[in-house]
């Protein structure tokens, strides 16, 4: 039968100058336990630093009132009780080293831990934290032990369920809580760069002051839906919504699913129906619906948006009276929705609504002075999400910034190719530290991405390919376009006076005297391909 191990760190009130202090700390610790059921046979106590006279006296009178018991005896890791964000690593590094080095035997012993309850509370997270980034297996006992309150019956037995994310939620809120209103919009989204920050002040504006809607575009990953949340807990803080924030991605719904989200349906409106549902745009009454993907609206459907969107009332699927709802929209897209307009593709009524505010986000490799605060940023949102806590080592870090703001560097992907490089790396990071190493094999993962990407690109070029083999990569895209027509038309030609014909025949009409050969092979040429290559395709 395993043996019932208890870990007693004792904190600055059990740490009196009067040795009687410790002692009924640790006393009531044990009766907690025996009350608990747990049957202590050993209690190690790990006292602070300048108590070891009176952590002697203690364990010598526990030995004599609790003979049973084997009392052992530590210097623990320091407490502090003015612990706050900057410093917490600090502290997170003293009990990390202390219960790496610390001798658990599973086979031998059941663990018990004792944290006490007082104004240093992080110094109980950092603990927390540490055993289960170790996987430590133990129960946590969990008291608030003051000098002045020693009665038994304030103690509890319990598990301990706080985790280190708790901590960096409740700092992110006080920290919003008092953040004026740019800030407030910025504070998830971490930039220094000139031209972002001009944007945010416009939209800033924007969001208080008017309720017309918001066209955010920009590529894929620029961070558009998380402004457009951004954008409306700024209006719920400032009393301009009180309704819900409702998302909805428009390239995932077509048809009958588009208009029944949307616009709500009855019973029986179709196929499946079994009972009636409110639209998005119902639910977000008072509130705000983004819609991503905005170009993805089929055109039949886009008459119908635009009618609730001026009216704010509509008709649910299969039903004869309308419903209103007084909702605010933010549009988002990463195409050329001007371009859309002219193809037929979009309304231009409904762009006219909608475009109202147009903001174009820039992409990362236009703002590589915003990379460094986004890496810490993706450390916070990782440690959220898997409770680990994870940093660079100085030098680890210093190799990937000089990668990550570099020309190989392109960020195709945005702040969606940052955030996923960046849990890669703390997926395989070690005892919470991101090395040399690993960020050495990211760097060439990320670099395969663009081999990959070339690859790809490769196949709208193939003739040019076929031709140039690698160094296609030097020419500019604009130039591939050009040059990969032109040669499409030399392979189907039979001379090249009559690729100068087609290729040049507007401006020959102005001239007395053509020479479109020599300007072909001029041109052709330029790129260092020649015509004899061409005819050997």
């Amino acid at each position: 039968m395993k043996k019932q191990y208890v870990i007693f760190h004792a904190s600055p009130d059990c740490n009196d100058t009067s040795e009687s202090v410790l002692f009924e700390c640790v006393k009531s610790v044990i009766d907690t336990c025996v009350s608990g059921d747990v049957a202590v046979d050993i209690i190690h106590i790990l006292y602070l630093q300048g108590q070891k006279k009176i952590a002697d006296k203690t364990a010598k009178e526990m030995s004599e009132q609790y003979p049973e018991i084997e009392i052992k005896l530590d210097e623990g890791p320091s407490y502090k009780e003015d612990i706050h964000q900057d410093n917490f690593w600090q502290v997170y590094t003293t009990f990390y080293n202390f219960y790496n080095a610390f001798p658990f035997d599973y086979q031998k012993y059941d663990y018990f831990l004792y944290l006490p309850q007082y104004k240093g509370t992080i110094n109980t997270i950092a603990i927390v934290h540490t055993l289960n980034y170790l996987r430590i297996n133990c129960k946590i006992i969990q008291q608030n032990i003051t000098s002045d309150n020693l009665d038994k019956s304030s103690f509890s037995f319990s598990p301990f369920d706080l985790k280190f994310a708790d901590y960096l939620l409740a700092i992110r809120k006080m920290k919003m809580e008092s953040l004026s209103n740019l800030d407030f919009l910025r504070f998830n989204i971490q930039t220094k760069n000139k031209l972002y920050n001009g944007i945010m002040n416009k939209i800033e504006k924007v969001a208080l002051n008017s309720t017309s809607p918001i066209l955010l575009y920009g590529e894929p990953g620029v961070g558009k839906t998380k402004l457009a949340k951004q954008i409306y807990e700024l209006k719920r803080k400032a009393g301009v919504l009180t309704g819900n924030y409702v998302e909805v991605n428009c390239s995932t719904l077509k048809g009958e699913g588009l208009i029944s989200t949307l616009f709500g349906h009855t019973k029986g409106a179709f196929t499946g129906a079994a009972g009636a549902r409110s639209g998005l745009l119902k639910v977000a009454h008072n509130g705000l619906v983004f819609l991503d993907e905005v170009t993805e609206i089929p055109v039949s459907e886009q008459a119908m948006f635009l009618k609730a969107l001026e009216e704010k009332r509509f008709f649910p699927l299969g039903a004869d009276t309308e419903v209103s709802s007084n909702f605010q929209i933010i549009c988002g897209t990463n195409k050329d929705i001007d371009s859309e307009v002219a193809k037929g593709n979009f309304r231009y009524d409904l762009l006219a609504r909608i475009g109202l505010w147009r903001f174009e986000l820039p992409p990362l490799r236009e703002r590589k002075d915003d990379i460094p605060s986004n890496i810490a940023y993706e450390l916070e949102q990782y440690t959220l999400k898997t409770t680990r806590a994870v940093k660079f080592l100085p030098m680890a870090l210093k190799k990937y910034l000089a990668f990550a703001l570099s020309e190989d560097a392109q960020w195709e992907g945005n702040m969606r190719s940052l955030s996923a490089s960046i849990e890669r790396m703390a997926t395989f990071s070690t005892a919470g530290h991101i090395t040399i190493d690993v960020v050495e094999d990211e760097i060439k993962e990320l670099q395969s991405f663009k081999v990959n990407k070339e690859s790809r690109t490769n196949d709208k070029f193939p003739i040019l390919h076929s031709l140039l083999g690698s160094k296609i990569k030097d020419i500019d895209l604009f130039d591939k376009f050009c040059l990969e027509g032109v040669l499409a038309i030399c392979k189907k030609a039979m001379s090249k006076s009559e690729v100068g014909r087609i290729l040049f025949a507007s401006s020959r009409l102005h001239k007395q005297k053509t020479d479109d050969t020599t300007r072909l092979s001029s041109y052709l040429r330029s790129h260092g391909i020649t015509w004899e290559q061409i005819r050997k395709l």
